[in-house]
């Protein structure tokens, strides 16, 4: 890579905590210069070069140093080791409010901010209209900022974010507070700048957006890059450690070897989810994955075939079991559902202090960008007259992220589901 936009090395950022004020001042009065605080990395030796038109999302969990990366960058904080160089002008929408000053106008704040990024007011009066129209927020101009919503504090400052023209455009988790019409807008003038060759660094827990806009992604953890790469490679593998974090313990193994449960599956424990029922059988665990790679199913694209297996225990005989699942969005609006009944799979009765494993097969739909839920349930009946046994709410979570925005629609049909069932104890 020549000359990059972007240069860091060796980065690091250290912050002293202390347990108390009265330690801070402890350490600044005393005599030897005993330390009372101790270190927290929120950075350690990050090494990047970001390239002239490269759209980067930044990835990882909250706490992860991706804030303090960006506002590093921007010049906001001083590194404590290495550097940071920066060719072109820089234009960031990093916390909400940040580079506002509450006690004065909406209006006033736009100068303001213009005079910092190096504009004359002269420049900042043939931008005002243009700003205007984009925040839309009236009469509030005229308003302290104080007096804003978060809502109207982000669209003010995306609009004076993106009137400057710059050469670099940093957004950081800002627009998860708009309304999403106004996020659209954004979104669609982040495109804008990203088709006029304008560097792009992202920051989003929305892994369908990092996918749709970003080619690369960076997984950053504890301070430092975990990965580097393509951003569909990189969210996946993000989004499974995230979903699969608390690796079961050797003995949880043991005991699952013990019963005669398949152990390749990366169970998830269902004991933290709402759920209904008389628990005459009950839903133990679960694995969703996809069933050609055999990987978690956490972020998938739509038309993958996946399967989902659950665990149950049998406290009281089920005569006539019904098991199902249902795929429900972030509305709790039910996409897609399948059960035993309808696909005239017949499952034995369960005897008290059984164990049973039912593995669902099927092709994912093709679903619109967004987080969708998968709901277990196990009943005794016919689909007409039955009895719930256990239902388990929101037993996984996955996002669809696609970049092919042109969506089929698709649905599911019966002959593409099927269900294997098995006893282990």
């Amino acid at each position: 890579m020549h000359n990059p936009i972007i240069k860091i090395r060796n980065l690091s950022k250290v912050y002293k905590l202390y347990d108390s004020p009265t330690e801070r001042l402890k350490e600044a009065l005393h005599p030897f210069g005993k330390k009372y605080h101790r270190e927290f990395y929120a950075l350690q030796g990050i090494d990047l070069d970001v390239a002239s038109g490269e759209t980067i999302g930044l990835i990882g969990p909250n706490g992860a140093g991706k804030s303090t990366l960006l506002k590093a960058i921007t010049g906001v904080i001083a590194p404590t080791t290495g550097s940071v160089e920066v060719t072109g002008k820089i234009s960031a929408l990093l916390e909400l409010g940040a580079g506002f000053n509450p006690d004065i106008s909406g209006l006033e704040n736009v100068y303001f901010n213009g005079a910092i990024l190096g504009f004359s007011r002269d420049a900042m009066d043939r931008k005002l209209d243009e700003i205007l129209s984009f925040a839309d927020i009236g009469d509030f101009i005229h308003q302290p900022v104080k007096t804003y919503s978060s809502g109207m504090m982000v669209r003010l400052a995306f609009a004076v974010a993106a009137s400057v023209e710059p050469d670099i455009l940093i957004v950081d988790e800002a627009l998860s507070v708009g309304d999403s019409r106004f996020k659209q807008k954004c979104l669609r003038k982040i495109n804008e700048f990203i088709d006029k060759g304008v560097t792009v660094l992202f920051v989003s827990h929305d892994m369908a957006s990092i996918k749709t806009f970003c080619r690369k992604a960076i997984w950053i953890g504890n301070g430092k890059i975990v990965e580097m790469g393509d951003s569909k490679e990189v969210c996946k593998r993000f989004a499974n450690f995230m979903a699969y974090d608390m690796v079961p313990t050797q003995i949880q193994a043991d005991a699952a070897a013990a019963s005669g449960a398949p152990a390749s599956y990366q169970w998830q424990d269902v004991a933290g989810c709402a759920s209904v029922g008389d628990r005459s059988a009950i839903i133990t665990r679960v694995a969703f994955f996809n069933s050609e790679t055999e990987e978690p199913a956490e972020l998938l694209e739509g038309g993958e075939p996946v399967a989902f297996v659950m665990e149950l225990q049998v406290k009281e005989p089920v005569l006539q079991p019904i098991l199902s699942i249902d795929i429900k969005n972030s509305l709790g609006i039910l996409i897609f559902g399948v059960n035993s009944f309808f696909l005239e799979k017949e499952i034995p009765e369960m005897a008290a202090g059984e164990a049973h494993v039912v593995k669902f097969s099927f092709r994912l739909p093709y679903l619109k960008n967004g987080n969708y839920s998968l709901t277990a349930a196990v009943a005794d009946g016919t689909y007409h007259s039955h009895v719930q046994n256990h239902i388990v709410h929101e037993a996984v979570t996955f996002q669809i992220a696609n970049r092919d925005l042109q969506f089929r629609h698709y649905t599911v049909v019966n002959k593409e589901c099927d269900i294997e069932y098995d006893r282990i104890r």
